[in-house]
C-alpha cells in the first residue's frame, strides 16, 4: 500500500486499465456463456 501512495496517479490509473480489461472480458464470458443456454 506505501508503493501505491508513493506512485500514485500512475500505479492508480494501470490499475483502473487492468480492472477495466478484466470486466470486459468477464462481461463478454457471461454473453458468451448466456448465449450458448439460450440455444
Amino acid at each position: 500500500m506505501y508503493f501505491a501512495q508513493l506512485d500514485g496517479e500512475i500505479t492508480n490509473k494501470q490499475s483502473q486499465e487492468l480492472l477495466d480489461k478484466e470486466y470486459k472480458k468477464a462481461i463478454e464470458l457471461e454473453n458468451k456463456n448466456s448465449n450458448s443456454k439460450d440455444k
